[in-house]
């Protein structure tokens, strides 16, 4: 998403697990299936690594303009998401195919920035090394599009393919719900919390 201003922002879908260190683990089975790390449908143990398995997802999205792993039916996608090595289209460059890579490896031992040095990893990539953090953090960086926004409630920059569409809400049985989660936090649709920015 882009803020007022054209900064980008990363978003959740509604649903984090929060107080997850370098070390610690978790083994809830959820998410997207088309964004889920091989440790999650291993029913393994997993950790902070799996939140940069779903970065490289969403960069191979950008990049390549599809998924890396994707079947309607979804004991195939967990089949090739397990198995199948990931595969790069021959127009990007070797920057890029490092980066994705790293990113979309099995093993989160070795994934990138699966490590104790997190994001550092990530971010000294050789993919971003005419990147000043610094100046992205501080937002300092003058973004390529400054939307023109009428309204907080404005969609005119959303396809009108979505916004046409009714919302289905497909809440589960009360008996499946739980009252008592404090590891969970929805994504806040206050204009205070979307405000604030990831950095």
């Amino acid at each position: 998403m882009l803020d007022e201003k054209g900064h980008i922002k990363i978003i959740d879908f509604g649903l984090c697990k929060q107080g997850i260190y370098f070390g610690d683990t978790t083994r809830t089975f959820c998410g997207t299936p088309e964004y889920m790390a091989p440790e999650i449908l291993e029913g393994n143990d997993y950790g902070r690594a799996v939140d940069w398995w779903g970065v490289g997802v969403v960069m191979y999205e950008m990049m390549c303009g599809r998924l890396p792993f994707y079947s309607r039916d979804h004991v195939v996608l967990y089949e090739l998401i397990l198995v199948e090595e990931v595969r790069f289209p021959a127009s990007l460059s070797l920057e890029s195919m490092s980066l994705l890579g790293g990113l979309l490896q099995k093993d989160p031992s070795k994934r990138l920035g699966g490590g104790e040095g997190d994001a550092e990893e990530v971010k000294s990539h050789v993919f971003f090394k005419s990147i000043n953090w610094d100046d992205v953090c501080k937002k300092r960086i003058i973004p390529p599009i400054i939307p023109v926004i009428k309204s907080e409630t404005s969609t005119d920059y959303f396809e009108k393919e979505f916004t046409d569409e009714n919302p289905e809400l497909t809440p589960p049985p009360d008996e499946g719900i739980h009252h008592s989660t404090p590891d969970l936090c929805p994504l806040s649709s206050s204009s205070s919390r979307s405000s604030q920015g990831l950095w």
